[in-house]
C-alpha cells in the first residue's frame, strides 16, 4: 500500500513533511488544521487547489518550495484582506516553476500592482511561469516588456472570456511578436487565430523548453 489515512485532529504528535505536498481534495479550510500540527515543512513542490488559506500559513508551507501550483484559492492576511499576486510571488526564495489560476477572483491584481511584477528580484531561477484566467488588467505594452525581460523563461498566459475585442486585437499583435522572435512564450485567449495558436505549440519550441528544464533538474 502506498498510503494511509490520518485524522489530523486526533494526532498527538507534530508532523514533518518532505518532498511533495498536494492539498486538493481536502476540506476548504484544511491548511489551517495542517499548519497547527506542523513541526517542519521541507518540500520541493506544492499544489493547493480551491482552498482558503492565511498568508502566514502559505509562507510556512512554501519556505523551501521550487515548484508550485496555486489554483482558485482565497489567500488572505489575518485581517481578511486579499493578498496581491506580487506579494505572493515575493515570498518564494528559490522558485523554479509557478502556475497560478485566478479562477473567478480577479481582485488579486490591479494596474498599479501589476507593474510590481517587473521589479521582483527573486525570480532568477524561474523557468516556467503560468497565469490562468487572466483579466484585462495588464497593458499589452507592459506584457511585452515583461516577456522581453524574462526572455529565457517559458511564460504562458491564458485570458478569461471577458476580455474585450479591442484587447484581443492587441494580444494578437503580441502573439505576432512572439512568433517572429521564436520565443518560448504562449498567449491564449478565446477567438484566437488557430494557426497562430498551433504555431506557438511548435514541437521544436516545446523540445527546447523541455530540454532547458531537464538541464535545470
Amino acid at each position: 500500500m502506498c498510503c494511509i489515512t490520518i485524522e489530523l485532529n486526533k494526532l498527538a504528535s507534530q508532523i514533518w513533511i518532505t518532498r511533495h505536498l498536494d492539498i486538493n481534495y481536502k476540506r476548504k479550510y484544511y491548511t489551517e488544521l495542517l499548519c497547527k500540527k506542523l513541526y517542519r515543512c521541507e518540500i520541493n513542490s506544492f499544489r493547493l487547489i480551491g482552498k482558503v488559506i492565511i498568508f502566514d500559513d502559505l509562507k510556512l508551507l512554501v519556505s523551501s518550495v521550487r515548484d508550485i501550483v496555486l489554483w482558485k484559492n482565497s489567500i488572505t492576511y489575518k485581517d481578511g484582506s486579499i493578498v496581491m499576486l506580487d506579494a505572493i510571488l515575493e515570498c518564494f526564495s528559490n522558485i523554479r516553476t509557478f502556475d497560478f489560476d485566478f479562477g473567478d477572483d480577479t481582485s488579486l491584481i490591479n494596474p498599479s500592482r501589476a507593474s510590481n511584477l517587473m521589479k521582483l528580484q527573486n525570480l532568477g531561477n524561474l523557468k516556467l511561469f503560468t497565469l490562468r484566467q487572466l483579466p484585462e488588467i495588464f497593458a499589452v505594452e507592459d506584457l511585452s516588456a515583461f516577456l522581453k525581460k524574462f526572455k529565457n523563461i517559458h511564460v504562458s498566459l491564458s485570458f478569461n472570456g471577458n476580455i474585450s475585442h479591442e484587447y484581443k486585437n492587441q494580444l494578437a499583435g503580441l502573439v505576432d511578436q512572439i512568433l517572429e522572435a521564436k520565443a518560448f512564450h504562449h498567449i491564449l485567449y478565446e477567438g484566437q487565430d488557430e494557426a497562430k495558436k498551433e504555431a506557438m505549440r511548435d514541437p521544436g519550441i516545446m523540445h527546447r523548453i523541455c530540454r532547458k528544464i531537464a538541464a535545470y533538474n
